[in-house]
């Protein structure tokens, strides 16, 4: 087995249009996680709520990028789930590798 690459890829972000004074304030994250080694690969969503604490600082919604929303994901996780996450997903893609995984047609798509 190749290397292999986990990633973390938010979906949609909930807002409340108006929150303690600030607009657009993100308060659910759903997201995607994905590991792949190459050859084969891992899937699985999930949802991860944030709060906005006033006075702390505040990144306008139209400012937020990728990788800040995906430390909120992780920091919302912890790192015990993160770890059982990646245990998880290095079992299904060695699994696959037990029996290697087919896709054929579904039957009521068959001719």
């Amino acid at each position: 087995m190749a290397a292999t690459t986990y990633i973390f890829t938010p979906t949609t972000l909930s807002c409340y249009a108006q929150q303690n004074g600030q607009s657009d304030v993100v308060y659910n994250i759903c997201w995607r996680y994905q590991a792949s080694d190459g050859k084969y690969g891992y899937l699985t969503e999930g949802a991860t709520t944030t709060a906005y604490i006033p006075g702390q600082p505040f990144t306008p919604y139209d400012q937020l990028t990728q990788d800040e929303v995906v430390s909120w994901i992780k920091d919302s996780l912890g790192p015990v789930t993160l770890a059982q996450m990646q245990a998880q997903a290095d079992a299904a893609i060695a699994a696959q590798y037990a029996s290697p995984v087919v896709n054929p047609p579904l039957p009521w798509e068959q001719p």
